[in-house]
């Protein structure tokens, strides 16, 4: 069942995160005993699950198991989105970040924004791989590149692709201060919430990742994530487990040069895989099966999908080879028993009892009839033997707060002055509605509708531009 994609519904407190500690624990026994040679990651975005699996993990397993906590803010990990040495390859990276950014605010989106963070990362990735990894560009520099005429110009000296150069030239260069300022107020105001949240900063605003998970796919290791939605936000949140998501996804498509017989198996269990909304769910489950991958995912409700995306349920169920529904709303249970099968009827499903739930699993030929059985308890842990894993990967993969702290701040002084430099006075109002009646125009010569558009500045407020350094913020 565990090498199929499987999806899981129940209401909170029903006994799903008692079950996957389960299928957990019971994988990582086979690997321990060298029956099963496979990898599992395991993203858990409240922590509770994700400490229960570390209970699990077999003394043959501690030396091959990392826990990424990114609620351990005393010893932060870092995650550069355009960390050349994890994300090589520039236009998979810059693509990746773009989709996992637009899944966030799909509703506050167009194509001016998406040119201009594209352009900008294409540019700072670029830069990144003739510097040393302590001073890389992060995902929190493209607020200054696109605000700051003087750092920007100084960075685009070093861009060598030509294509990211004239882009620079020819749709913001020779453009307006206005339209400068309306093509980067829509980008630095959802780049700046990550920026102004300090739980967050410290996480993302690191120029050298702490971590690669390279060696759990190459040598079956155990993952464990906790993506901290109560820490750094649910936007933060999902944007940190979609990159660690994603960069697996990447490496497991690495593994199409082998042959299939080779290609190591990976299991992965997504807890509550809603509040995940930035990741490519549809691509991931359809894709990545064919080079050893396989999903878990679990929601409370089938409504937090529907948020998400309306085709997103179907396109689950149909890459799907188990289903399993623990307590759920009528409506939830309407629209699920047709994939159950068999004579279960909504009240089967609604009032089921705690820890009680019906399944349909792939079996090694097909899918049989659905079936009902009860999970059993966990066995209890043993706090300080978790708190020792947690404390072990905290130490090697997280940096002491205060050490971040100041190397945050003394990048975020170079970027961001107290005086500038540029002399140039804010935009007025009158210049605001200008460029407003000038993008009006702009949108009805190219066929679109002014009142569609998504990507329109907001805040409603100019911007002043900020000068930078010429060191570019690197350490001296």
């Amino acid at each position: 069942m565990l090498h199929r994609n499987h999806f899981l519904v129940a209401k909170t407190r029903r006994g799903k995160s008692t079950l996957l500690r389960h299928i957990a624990a019971g994988l990582m026994e086979r690997v321990a005993a060298g029956v099963e040679d496979t990898a599992l990651v395991v993203v858990d975005p409240h922590q509770d699950l994700a400490e229960a699996v570390l209970a699990a993990v077999p003394p043959a397993l501690v030396d091959r198991t990392v826990y990424l906590d990114f609620a351990h803010l005393e010893r932060p990990i870092g995650l550069n989105l355009i960390d050349v040495a994890l994300f090589p390859d520039r236009d998979k990276t810059v693509e990746s970040v773009v989709t996992i950014m637009n899944r966030l605010w799909p509703a506050n989106w167009g194509p001016r924004m998406e040119g201009a963070l594209r352009a900008s990362l294409s540019a700072l990735h670029e830069i990144n791989t003739r510097r040393s990894r302590v001073d890389q560009f992060t995902l929190l520099d493209v607020a200054p590149f696109l605000t700051n005429k003087h750092f920007r110009d100084e960075l685009l000296k070093e861009v060598e692709d030509v294509a990211v150069a004239a882009w620079w030239r020819d749709n913001f260069t020779f453009a307006g201060r206005v339209l400068q300022q309306q093509t980067a107020n829509p980008v630095t105001s959802k780049i700046g919430r990550f920026t102004v949240t300090e739980a967050s900063r410290l996480v993302l605003g690191q120029p050298r990742s702490t971590f690669d998970p390279r060696s759990i796919i190459r040598d079956g290791g155990v993952l464990v994530v906790n993506t901290a939605v109560g820490t750094l936000g649910e936007g933060a949140a999902s944007l940190v487990g979609a990159t660690v998501l994603n960069l697996l996804g990447l490496l497991i498509e690495e593994q199409v040069v082998l042959p299939p017989e080779a290609r190591r198996r990976v299991v992965q269990l997504v807890d509550e895989s809603s509040t995940l909304g930035a990741v490519d769910y549809p691509r991931m489950l359809s894709e990545l099966g064919k080079y050893g991958a396989s999903f878990t995912l679990v929601t409370q409700a089938l409504s937090k999908l529907d948020t998400i995306d309306r085709d997103l349920l179907p396109t689950i169920l149909a890459n799907s080879d188990g289903l399993t529904v623990f307590g759920a709303s009528a409506e939830d249970a309407r629209r699920l028993l047709p994939e159950l099968g068999g004579d279960l009827e909504i009240e089967d499903v609604v009032s089921l009892d705690d820890f009680s739930a019906h399944a349909r699993w792939w079996d090694g030929f097909g899918r049989p009839p659905a079936l009902t059985f009860r999970v059993d308890p966990p066995p209890p842990v043993d706090p300080a033997r978790t708190r020792a894993l947690a404390e072990r990967s905290a130490a090697r993969y997280g940096r002491p707060r205060a050490q971040v702290i100041e190397e945050i701040s003394e990048i975020l002084a170079a970027r961001f002055p107290k005086e500038t430099g540029d002399g140039r006075a804010p935009l007025t109002a009158e210049e605001l509605a200008s460029a407003s009646k000038a993008d009006q125009a702009l949108d009805a010569d190219a066929g679109t509708s002014p009142t569609a558009r998504t990507d329109a500045p907001e805040g409603g407020g100019p911007v002043r531009p900020v000068a930078r350094t010429r060191n570019h913020g690197g350490r001296k």
